[in-house]
């Protein structure tokens, strides 16, 4: 499904669940069973234009303050394999 898919791609961008579910302000266990298929979300069309949001947001960091910061795209000025921290 849709959602499965969605949480399997912010994964793959270094996401983690507990992060996924920070987001959604929902326990960790309710986003592995999205991943998982065992459950969908109660709101699945809002859930997935918000995971979507989410890939195509960036990158993100906790602090371990619990501050988010994201990881900017580089700018022309800058070499490729730089990646610019910027406060959330």
């Amino acid at each position: 499904n849709d959602v499965q898919v969605l949480v399997a791609e912010l994964q793959g961008k270094g996401w983690t669940l507990t992060a996924i579910a920070d987001e959604f302000e929902i326990s960790r266990n309710a986003v592995d069973s999205w991943r998982s298929g065992k459950h969908q979300p109660r709101q699945s069309l809002i859930v997935k234009r918000e995971l979507e949001r989410l890939l195509a947001a960036g990158e993100y960091l906790k602090a371990q303050d619990g501050q988010k910061i994201q990881l900017e795209p580089v700018t022309s000025d800058q070499q490729q394999s730089d990646m610019v921290l910027a406060p959330w």
